[in-house]
């Protein structure tokens, strides 16, 4: 019984991680979506004054 508990405390913890991981990157590619997003504008600014 305690195996059977132990083994099912390392799947929670495992879980909860890959979770954390996933998570993080979504908000890294979200960022880098962002950030080129704010750069293109710029730049575009910067080329064609009307814009």
């Amino acid at each position: 019984m305690k195996m059977d508990e132990k083994r099912k405390e390392l799947q929670e913890k495992y879980r909860e991680e890959m979770k954390k991981k996933k998570n993080h990157r979504t908000y890294t590619i979200e960022t880098i979506i962002v950030i080129a997003i704010v750069l293109l504008f710029i730049a575009l600014n910067l080329i064609i004054d009307e814009f």
